[in-house]
């Protein structure tokens, strides 16, 4: 589907609104990724809790195909999980770095290669 503004996206999401659709994405993927809309464009993020770090910011500039919008989503999603992996280890998942962050560890007996919210 081509993608010429906000209300375009919103009935591509199935929603009725921006507000709605930025609470639907917020809910629907694990990292509670923000959306903002701007003029000519929509931006998309997320930060990751506990660190500095947050992931790229994806901007869509319309008009788009609504694959670059779910390919964005998922690229947020891959990057916030890729960071919560290197940074939300356990005590028992090994060593910090020099940020006083610890990667988990996929076999840590305590976390399950979870992590933990810090």
């Amino acid at each position: 589907m081509n993608i010429t503004n906000a209300d375009d996206l919103c009935k591509y999401v199935g929603v009725e609104s921006t507000d709605v659709l930025k609470r639907a994405v917020y809910k629907a993927i694990a990292c509670g990724p923000w959306v903002v809309f701007e003029d000519g464009c929509v931006k998309v993020g997320s930060i990751v809790e506990g660190v500095d770090q947050t992931t790229e910011t994806h901007t869509l500039t319309y008009p788009f195909d609504s694959n670059a919008w779910d390919m964005a989503l998922e690229a947020v999603e891959k990057e916030a999980d890729e960071i919560w992996h290197e940074t939300h280890g356990c005590e028992s998942c090994g060593s910090e770095d020099e940020f006083g962050h610890r990667p988990i560890n996929p076999d840590c007996p305590m976390c399950h290669g979870n992590g933990t919210i810090i």
